[in-house]
């Protein structure tokens, strides 16, 4: 019975580590795990008052400076990483970085959403789409957990991601920023918004 017990634990602990979110997923120094996302899905585009769906994928973060901010499509999950928007719009907002040097990346993960608040969720996002003082920013709808998987993000959270013209990661965080990691975000991307 001890043994059985015991063997028992060990491919409880296995399996736990097995479907946990692979931390090691996302390193600093690193190139972002490559993920592509369908046109069904994919980024959203608006363009002559229409939304339309494009596909996304990793490969498109050259180029500039990406802020990546991920977040699970469940009521509240926004409010994780609010006080780091509150201080980019303190510095001046997404307009106050040179479209060429910095952009940013909104993904919402609409797999990870309360039952039946999909389709809020999208309507939500496709709304903020339309929104002048999004214009520089790029939207993209996950609509199967891809970043969530390839990235090993906690589930019904948020995370925050700079990547660098390369694509690779300068700062990452699953969860809430602190205050000294909030400063740390906004001077880089002012730094890189300076072309430095």
């Amino acid at each position: 019975m001890k043994k059985i017990t015991m063997q028992y634990l060990i491919t409880l602990w296995l399996l736990s580590v097995a479907m946990s979110p692979s931390a090691e997923s996302i390193m600093i120094g690193k190139n972002l795990p490559i993920i592509s996302l369908p046109s069904n899905a994919g980024q959203l585009v608006f363009n002559d008052g229409k939304l339309r769906y494009l596909g996304w994928n990793t490969e498109s973060l050259q180029g500039r400076t990406h802020l990546l901010y991920i977040v699970a499509a469940r009521m509240g999950v926004d409010k994780i990483n609010e006080p780091l928007l509150d201080a980019l719009l303190a510095a001046g907002g997404v307009e106050a970085f040179p479209d060429e040097r910095v952009r940013v990346v909104s993904i919402l993960n609409i797999d990870d959403v309360m039952p039946f608040g999909g389709g809020f969720a999208k309507a939500a996002f496709e709304h903020a789409r339309k929104q002048k003082e999004n214009q520089h920013a790029v939207f993209v709808l996950d609509d199967r957990s891809a970043t969530q998987q390839a990235w090993g993000f906690s589930r019904k959270g948020s995370a925050v991601i700079i990547v660098d013209e390369q694509g690779v990661v300068l700062r990452y965080k699953d969860g809430a920023l602190s205050g000294d990691e909030i400063e740390d975000y906004v001077a880089l991307l002012s730094m890189k918004a300076q072309g430095e």
